[in-house]
């Protein structure tokens, strides 16, 4: 049923398109879709909205056989492209065919994730894909179209992997225009080795803290008052050095201990 509405979705555009006014005279783009004045704009927006949010309708089917061509409803591909996964087709689409980097980036923000392999690469397929159109273009558009890879570059280089992104650029880069983005990368470097030099620090005195207060849980406390007697003469312990028996509150006077049952262990003496 989901395949079949989107089916009919298309036909109505298809149909819409043949009245007079609502051809595709514009270049693509510069009319966002579902923005067309009449019934074309309000069928294609409902289009876009239904191809956004559901979630059971086959991406495949809408591909194949020209239900979306390959030369037309540019929008409308670019969802069902990202439905499958091919990113790198759905930006080509809204930064090259479209000519709208804003679109594309907005793109990059909602799939992005970082612990996802199919998608945090996403950022890298948008520089790839100004990269490839850049040096097919010449003149003003392909300068344009580079331009926008160095500023990708300088706006999100904390989800680009530097090392491909670096591989990926012409040898004949302009060391000017990669200054913002090797700024930004060292400026995050920099950052990265105080927090980490704080870090350090606040753990080391984490583990102090910790290791000291071990030795305290570890070490008993034997309380002596004028009521406490030697175990082994039964007299007032006082002032006097005093050994205590291990893992107990036993204390005899030092002098006494070669007279005293002695443990198997060792006893801790005090003065």
């Amino acid at each position: 049923y989901h395949n079949e509405l989107a089916f009919q979705y298309l036909d109505k555009i298809k149909q819409l398109r043949t009245l007079p006014g609502n051809s595709p005279a514009t270049p693509p783009g510069v009319i966002p879709a579902g923005t067309e004045t009449g019934m074309l704009g309000k069928t294609r927006a409902a289009l876009l909205k239904f191809l956004e949010t559901s979630t059971y309708y086959r991406p495949q089917a809408l591909l194949t056989g020209e239900k979306i061509p390959a030369d037309d409803l540019f929008e409308e591909r670019a969802i069902v492209l990202s439905k499958i996964g091919q990113h790198d087709k759905a930006l080509e689409i809204y930064a090259i065919k479209l000519n709208n980097p804003k679109m594309a980036e907005e793109y990059c923000q909602r799939i992005w994730r970082e612990d996802r392999d199919d998608s945090k690469d996403v950022y890298l397929n948008l520089l790839q894909v100004y990269l490839k159109a850049g040096g097919g273009i010449s003149g003003t558009a392909g300068q344009q179209v580079l331009e926008s890879a160095m500023e990708l570059l300088s706006k999100h280089y904390q989800k680009i992997e530097i090392k491909q992104a670096l591989d990926l650029l012409p040898a004949t880069t302009p060391l000017s225009q990669l200054m913002p983005f090797f700024e930004k990368v060292l400026e995050k470097t920099s950052r990265s080795k105080r927090e980490g030099q704080v870090i350090r620090s606040l753990m080391r005195g984490e583990s102090l803290r910790v290791h000291e207060e071990f030795i305290l849980a570890r070490s008993p406390c034997v309380k002596i008052d004028e009521n406490r007697l030697c175990a082994s003469c039964n007299k007032p312990i006082r002032s006097s050095a005093f050994a205590r028996f291990p893992n107990s509150d036993i204390v005899v006077h030092l002098m006494c201990l070669p007279k005293a049952t002695q443990p198997a262990n060792p006893l801790t003496t005090h003065q």
